[in-house]
């Protein structure tokens, strides 16, 4: 008995400790704790399947390489990659940054494309510095894309201003009156506004409101992107992509930016093969200003101000 006092004691103390804790109710509260625990677990386990099933498609990619590359240099290829995943981390900073991104033809085809998925049909509002030719060299596929897009919601959301003198869109129309025509034609077609202000307007605005561009897309009042297209070398164009969430002092910044393009703005008009940039009446010019806003104005005693 006196060999094992010491066994006999920390078991009659665990004891008298568990009878204490007992009568204090500390069970209770250790099984509403592990009930509590569970609940965490369950919210974890399910945040975690929300977060892979979110990036399905970048799991699939990787899924496939991994089956598809010979088991003896799988090692050495993943490696490699893991270096080239990271590099993307620099691309990403760049993209979102107010530096912005340089793109080459290729990458920005691909950028709109995703940008208009993205966007799933939602409206979108543009404006861009050049004429319906040059347009067509520096963004191939873009009104493609757009238009292709448009056709899955309601009419009557869209809106491009290009920021040009009427001369210089005569003159674009006397030197390649087709793609012009199919330039314009599209946008009725598609009930999309096409509108004109002077480039030196726009320019002031810019600046005044501190946006990075004059040339910018909104995309369904979800985010903007601003571009920014250069000649390298006299030759090569590439396209300095800057997109950005649209956030509460940015959005205020747009607002008074289309809000003022919308004040100066004339709608372009193709007819019996004359191009003029004509004032709108009033009840039109309403209409343009409920257009380019709608999606930059979460307030709903602003949106019944824009209905009215």
């Amino acid at each position: 008995m006196k060999k094992y006092s010491r066994e006999i004691f920390f078991i009659a103390l665990a004891l008298l400790v568990l009878a204490v804790l007992e009568r204090q109710g500390f069970f209770d509260f250790i099984s509403g704790f592990l009930h509590h625990l569970q609940i965490l677990f369950l919210t974890i386990i399910i945040s975690g399947i929300a977060f892979l099933y979110a990036i399905r498609r970048e799991i699939s990619i990787l899924s496939h390489q991994h089956k598809t590359t010979n088991e003896k240099i799988r090692k050495p290829v993943a490696m490699f990659m893991v270096s080239r995943l990271q590099s993307l981390q620099q691309v990403r900073t760049a993209l979102t940054s107010s530096k912005g991104l340089d793109l080459d033809l290729e990458e920005l085809n691909k950028f709109v494309d995703a940008c208009f998925s993205a966007n799933k049909g939602k409206s979108y509002v543009g404006t861009d510095s050049n004429v319906p030719s040059r347009f067509y060299e520096l963004y191939p596929t873009y009104l493609g894309e757009q238009f292709s897009s448009s056709q899955t919601r309601k009419p009557g959301h869209d809106v491009r201003i290009l920021l040009t003198s009427e001369d210089d869109l005569r003159a674009d129309h006397q030197r390649d009156g087709v793609s012009f025509a199919h330039f314009y034609e599209g946008h009725i077609f598609n009930d999309v506004r096409l509108l004109q202000v002077e480039k030196s307007v726009a320019e002031k605005l810019a600046k005044n409101h501190r946006l990075p561009s004059t040339d910018l897309g909104v995309f369904g009042g979800k985010f903007v992107v601003f571009f920014s297209p250069h000649e390298v070398n006299g030759a090569t164009v590439n396209y300095e992509i800057h997109i950005e969430p649209l956030q509460a002092e940015r959005r205020a910044q747009l607002q008074l930016y289309l809000h003022m393009l919308n004040e100066s703005a004339k709608l372009i008009r193709l007819e019996s093969g004359v191009v003029s940039c004509i004032e709108r009446p009033r009840e039109d010019k309403l209409g343009d200003q409920r257009r380019l806003l709608w999606d930059l104005t979460s307030s709903p005693w602003m949106r019944r101000r824009l209905s009215s």
